[in-house]
């Protein structure tokens, strides 16, 4: 794994251990880098900007206080990595402009009591949307800011590509918190092992969204496997397409068994269980390190 995977890596796991039991206003929303000094309260939020992510969990979005200057933002050391739902309890104005694409540049105004984000080069209002189907398309402003998204998307594109996003974001805080430094250290047993607990998990977030698993699902739980493990394509699908192909005739017990473990992991994931999901994860691989499973 290299240093800078491993840092980010570190970043969201300790920051994740910090925000806990925090209030879900934008579901599934990823981190975002934000100020200290916004985190603190110390300063109120002003900037709000959506850029290209630094990784699969990473939003994006970039929120920063009045007093938050340049020289501060490039040196790192007053910013930090958390859950976007952690700037949304200090300012809840920010689940309106979630949905906006790639090149939003936001800043927070208010006028009678009444918070709002505007354009930062026109200062034209923009308009909330509390999920992708809110956002105003066809708009004069959203099309002037947003030119090659309204050129590119569709409402039913837009929404599978946020759908794939949420659901990799979520994958990756399963595996950040399964494993803190031993990613690359893995045995292909526990690869293995690894793959049924995340179809399992990605099967259970369908069932409580009323989806059924499709084959693009499959390819991006195999593209994480290979990003997150540095596994080549073929191990990884392979491994996948096992696991979605079971037949239940009694010939794939233990198999079986870890998708129903991957399922309970979503659900612990949802309350903010992370002992349960570390303590399952650590009895796993032991039952299956003497079992060689594969």
């Amino acid at each position: 794994m290299d240093t800078d995977k491993s840092i980010q890596q570190h970043l969201i796991y300790n920051n994740m251990r910090r925000i806990n039991m925090t209030k879900q206003l934008i579901p599934n929303g990823g981190n975002c880098l934000a100020s200290v000094a916004l985190l603190e309260g110390k300063q109120p939020l002003l900037w709000a900007f959506r850029e290209k992510s630094l990784m699969p969990s990473d939003s994006g979005w970039r929120f920063f206080a009045a007093t938050d200057t340049q020289t501060e933002i490039m040196d790192g050391k007053s910013i930090l990595l958390v859950d976007i739902n952690k700037i949304a309890e200090l300012e809840p104005t920010v689940a309106g402009i979630y949905w906006y694409p790639e090149g939003a540049d936001f800043q927070l105004a208010s006028k009678d009591g009444s918070k709002y984000f505007v354009y930062n080069d026109t200062f034209e209002r923009v308009v909330p949307a509390t999920n992708y189907k809110d956002l105003p398309l066809s708009s004069k402003a959203f099309v002037q800011h947003f030119n090659e998204a309204t050129a590119t998307l569709t409402h039913t594109a837009m929404a599978e590509s946020l759908q794939l996003s949420a659901e990799k974001v979520d994958m990756l805080k399963l595996l950040d918190l399964m494993h803190t430094s031993d990613a690359e250290e893995l045995s292909d047993t526990e690869i293995f092992l690894n793959t049924g607990l995340l179809l399992g998990f990605v099967e259970m977030r369908n069932k409580t969204l009323h989806t059924t698993l499709s084959d693009r699902q499959l390819d991006d739980i195999a593209g994480t496997m290979m990003d997150y493990f540095n596994l080549k394509q073929e191990k990884a699908s392979a491994y996948v397409y096992h696991y979605a192909n079971l037949k239940h005739d009694g010939t794939a017990v233990a198999e079986q068994q870890l998708t129903m473990y991957g399922g309970k992991m979503y659900e612990w994931l949802k309350v903010d269980d992370f002992h349960a999901i570390k303590n399952e994860y650590a009895n796993l691989v032991m039952h299956h390190r003497k079992a060689k499973m594969v």
